[in-house]
């Protein structure tokens, strides 16, 4: 179970940076806020993928 948790908050992860580099040059207050969501997205992920060692 954890795995498969893990694995989709990758996919999430890898979401939102391709939404950073989307809105880079339009928005870059919109870029910034997604920025943080994946600094808490990448923190969390460590966590999960910690219990899988």
């Amino acid at each position: 179970m954890i795995r498969l948790l893990a694995e989709r908050w990758a996919v999430v992860a890898n979401s939102v940076r391709e939404a950073i580099a989307a809105s880079a040059e339009t928005d870059p207050d919109t870029s910034d806020l997604f920025t943080e969501v994946s600094r808490q997205l990448d923190k969390d992920l460590w966590f999960i993928e910690s219990h899988l060692a």
